[in-house]
């Protein structure tokens, strides 16, 4: 996160907190060899970043992140340090009102498969594939300024490049140094005749095509059954001792159906990492040989939405109705959640914001407590009637009744949906639940728009902004009120834009006017009183996360982001010490 108390008219130069000269591993010292086993609830389906899913996430940022980024945040002092960029100058202001940020790259990285790595590298990533305007993507919207401009990314020499803004954007370097950098020998010639999607699909495991920066690289994948990835024999980092890091010779994720499958699989020794449910936590400690880290609130905030471009227009306009959202809201007993689900071992979340964001504030927001009389009288508000028979009905006599979804690979989700279903009766609602794999799930919500609610979990960033893709009126990802120009299953005729939504486009656009954290408070407390205010998405509680591991591994340092993964290439096996 960047940090400064200097107001924008003060403030010339400004360099992020980072610790130049060093990165993160070159403090470790370790033992060579060994395997690795994680787990995975859903099955990778791409190693294009641009494509990913839950099921990918990991599997990419071990072939392109960690040690493959242009600085990296620790999760525990939470500063960032040097990458592949050994240093940097700015976010600074130029003379023209503009800001820009050199990045200085090391010299001597290769690629996994032996290329030398240079700027051309990085020009290519951005200019021809995150900045290409043929190609609308997440990362463009986390890059946005105010009035939509990109910054413009121009080489300086073979290991010098610039990055420009007309204007000043104060979540430039949290967005920058996050972007995965691609070796532009293996996709620029992909590019000739595939679409920049269809580049690295998962079959690139097996074509031998999967190059990068990161620590390890997937080699084989078995369909629902395992990846394995394996040491990437070029990776640049070296630890105190000069020994070449990762100290693992491979990493392996098991892919498992859903929880309960993954936690077998943990107990009887096929994986090494396994993150708990509190109600397990007392079983895994009493097995004696095994390490239960607790890491505090997941910046997963489970939550329920509605789609106000719901196929069927009578409910759209149930949807769309304030009074509606405000009296589902009233009814859900959130406390009953956390007993109940999460046997004490989650909190209450009522903001959109992550726990961990130095812009979070729940005194601002408005909360909504367990309240079924509340909760009938402002459905009577929005012009919903009860018949005499207590069941829910619209002001033109429609029965009020929805399908709600949510996917198989948390149980704790099909949980919250079966308690929440059960407190709709008592408002006189009816609710089917049906329980879909992760990726159909995804598909039903940002591909067709066939839902009418959800239960699923939003990863909330430290810095909002670079959540701007779900929240602004037209972002990608804006899924309870897509914009027919991002949707093309929405009508321009049906489509309504809410006054609300032109309140949060205004914060989005306003906030990144300064460098200065202090002022942007500011508007992320308005944007969170106003989210609360009109629930288009209404938070329910985030879990207390649990990480447990066999004592055998060393070197692990939860972090409170990215969990095991963000130290991945500094763990070793103590049982290779012979080695």
């Amino acid at each position: 996160m960047i940090k400064s108390k200097v107001g924008i008219v003060l403030i010339f130069l400004f360099v992020p907190i980072c610790l130049f000269s060093t990165y993160l591993g070159l403090e470790s010292s370790g033992l060579k060899g060994g395997k690795l086993t994680l787990i995975l609830t859903t099955a990778p389906q791409t190693l294009n970043p641009f494509n990913s899913g839950t099921g990918d996430t990991s599997i990419i940022g071990h072939l392109l992140g960690r040690g493959g980024r242009l600085a990296e945040y620790n999760e525990i002092d939470k500063k960032y340090y040097p990458g592949i960029a050994e240093n940097w100058k700015g976010p600074r202001i130029t003379k023209d009102g503009g800001m820009e940020i050199l990045f200085y790259l090391r010299k001597g990285i290769k690629w996994s498969d032996g290329k030398p790595f240079s700027v051309d590298d990085v020009i290519f990533t951005f200019n021809n594939i995150i900045l290409n305007p043929k190609f609308p993507n997440r990362i463009q919207d986390q890059l946005k300024t105010t009035n939509g401009i990109l910054p413009e990314v121009t080489k300086i020499d073979d290991f010098t490049f610039r990055v420009y803004y007309k204007e000043i954007y104060r979540p430039a370097f949290d967005a920058i140094v996050r972007i995965y950098i691609l070796p532009k020998h293996v996709w620029e010639p992909q590019l000739r005749y595939k679409k920049i999607t269809e580049i690295w699909d998962i079959g690139a495991i097996s074509r031998g095509e999967a190059v990068g920066l990161g620590p390890f690289i997937p080699v084989e994948y078995v369909p629902d059954q395992y990846v394995r990835l394996v040491r990437n024999p070029y990776y640049w980092k070296k630890d105190k001792n000069g020994q070449q890091l990762p100290y693992l010779d491979e990493v392996v994720y098991k892919i498992v159906p859903n929880y309960e499958a993954g936690k077998l699989t943990f107990l009887t020794g096929g994986a090494d990492v396994f993150a708990p449910r509190g109600a397990d936590v007392i079983s895994i400690r009493e097995k004696g040989n095994f390490i239960v880290y607790r890491q505090g609130p997941t910046q997963s905030i489970q939550y329920l939405a509605f789609n106000f471009n719901a196929k069927d227009p009578i409910k759209r306009n149930w949807f769309r109705n304030i009074h509606f959202r405000k009296a589902i809201a009233y009814s859900i007993n959130k406390t009953s959640l956390i007993n109940v689900v999460y046997h004490g071992l989650a909190v209450e979340q009522n903001s959109v914001v992550a726990f961990m964001s130095p812009f979070y504030n729940e005194n601002i927001v408005v909360k909504y407590k367990y309240d079924i009389s509340r909760a009938k009288a402002e459905l009577l508000l929005g012009g919903f009637k009860f018949g005499k028979d207590g069941i829910l009905y619209d002001k033109k006599g429609n029965k009020v009744e929805f399908t709600l979804v949510t996917d198989s690979s948390d149980t704790f989700r099909e949980q919250i949906c079966n308690i929440l279903i059960n407190e709709w009766k008592k408002i006189g609602i009816s609710s089917r639940l049906v329980i879909l794999d992760r990726n159909i799930v995804s598909r039903l919500i940002e591909q067709t728009g066939e839902w009418e609610a959800v239960v699923s979990g939003l990863m909330a960033f430290e810095e909002p902004q670079l959540s701007a893709h779900i929240w602004r009126s037209d972002g990608i990802r804006h899924f309870w009120n897509f914009h027919p120009k991002v949707a093309k299953w929405v009508s321009e005729k049906d489509y309504v834009k809410f006054e609300f939504e032109e309140q949060v486009d205004k914060i989005l656009e306003n906030n990144v006017l300064t460098l200065d954290d202090e002022i942007a408070k500011n508007y992320w407390y308005a944007f969170q009183r106003i989210i609360s205010e009109n629930l288009p998405i209404i938070p329910l509680v985030s879990s207390i996360k649990f990480l447990a591991w066999n004592e055998k591994l060393k070197n692990v340092t939860p972090g409170e982001l990215d969990s095991i993964n963000w130290c991945l290439d500094r763990i070793y096996i103590e049982e290779f010490k012979q080695r």
